[in-house]
């Protein structure tokens, strides 16, 4: 019978174990086995398994919005062992303009995050040609205004810089990502002519894959499609929470996707799992506070990005598909239980049967009171009947 025990015993742990992974599964959540192996609040991670990328970043507020840059060198440090990261950003510049006035983050990046050990602040590289020529970047992100790419005088003066300006500067050995911007939620910044979002997002996507042949290697990260593919697939109130309150800059959620998004763009693969707060803890710039994602918004928007990156993801069991395999599980080994447990006694029956045939088959002692024999096989009391 212990064997049965043991059945049974195997049959609790597995039904307990799977009823915890598929409420995780119903929350939205993450089912970590050991959350310590996600832990990168330092600087080591111990999943990192590749040595080294580097990657620079070129463009406005909407990549130093809640410092993407650094958020992306976060999650990318689950890949690589060390992530190098530079930037160079001004505000409501197109790409002709950054490139003409260089950087403008003495004020933005002024905050306790971007202080660094000398003392100065971590702003990023005065100008386009200095980051560029830093070192052979392995990738280089590059995003326009967002009105740049779609108004067709805007985008043909991008392009000219683009292709003499910055391609000279970038190594042969570099992979361009043009970051696709996403359209306003609504009118702002005298872009009513351009339409509502759909339309705003068309022209996006088109100018992008433009700039896209300017360049020998070059990709868009369709971070402006992700927005589109949420209003689509999960509503308007949760596409909301993707901007600020001026209505085109990303909120920390919308920096979550884009950063994402780069992930997927530059890995091929789908962003890390693990995720809490704290990754927010060294942005360099977060005004005004906006509320983070929560685990079930980060597994949510991480899942966009495979979609738009066209990452193949593994096929999950959905949590009510989940119960029945377990269910079926649960009634096989049970059934397997009581056969073994009839199996057993039916042994013990045998055994039994088995002991008693072998008793009834062993000749009969004699009594105590029979007579003793004289040794010539006559008894005591057939003598003296003979005298």
């Amino acid at each position: 019978m212990k064997s049965s025990k043991g059945l049974l015993h195997i049959l609790g742990l597995l039904l307990l174990t799977t009823t915890q992974t598929v409420r995780a599964q119903d929350a939205g959540g993450d089912f970590v086995a050991d959350p310590a192996e996600n832990d990168i609040g330092g600087e080591a991670i111990e999943v990192a398994d590749l040595d080294e990328i580097s990657v620079a970043h070129m463009g406005n507020s909407i990549q130093f919005y809640n410092d993407c840059p650094r958020l992306l060198q976060r999650m990318l440090k689950y890949k690589y062992k060390e992530v190098i990261s530079d930037s160079c950003f001004k505000g409501g510049a197109n790409v002709t303009r950054l490139f003409n006035q260089g950087n403008g983050m003495e004020e933005k990046f002024d905050t306790p995050n971007a202080l660094l050990d000398d003392g100065t602040y971590d702003i990023g590289a005065p100008n386009v040609t200095s980051l560029l020529q830093e070192r052979e970047w392995d990738y280089v992100i590059i995003n326009d205004h967002t009105q740049g790419a779609v108004r067709d005088v805007n985008r043909t003066a991008s392009m000219d810089t683009l292709q003499n300006k910055y391609l000279p500067l970038i190594s042969d050995h570099t992979m361009v990502i043009l970051l696709m911007t996403a359209a306003y939620r609504a009118p702002a910044k005298h872009s009513g002519d351009l339409g509502g979002f759909y339309h705003f997002t068309e022209l996006l996507d088109e100018g992008y894959h433009e700039y896209e042949t300017l360049f020998p290697k070059a990709t868009v990260a369709h971070f402006g499609l992700a927005y589109k593919y949420i209003r689509d697939n999960y509503g308007k109130a949760y596409w909301n929470r993707l901007y600020m309150p001026d209505d085109f800059h990303p909120s920390p959620m919308g920096t979550y996707l884009e950063a994402s998004v780069l992930f997927c763009t530059i890995t091929g693969e789908m962003p890390p799992e693990a995720y809490d707060e704290t990754w927010w803890s060294n942005a360099r710039y977060l005004d005004p506070p906006m509320p983070f994602p929560s685990q079930q918004d980060a597994a949510i928007l991480r899942e966009v990005a495979g979609v738009i990156c066209e990452i193949e993801q593994p096929e999950e069991v959905p949590p009510q598909e989940g119960f029945k395999v377990i269910l079926a599980l649960a009634i096989g080994l049970l059934i397997a239980n009581i056969v073994l447990c009839r199996f057993l006694r039916l042994q013990k029956a045998m055994e039994r049967e088995e002991r008693k045939l072998r008793d009834s088959e062993i000749p009969r002692p004699m009594d105590s009171d029979d007579s003793a024999s004289d040794g010539s096989g006559k008894s005591a009391s057939s003598l003296s009947e003979m005298v």
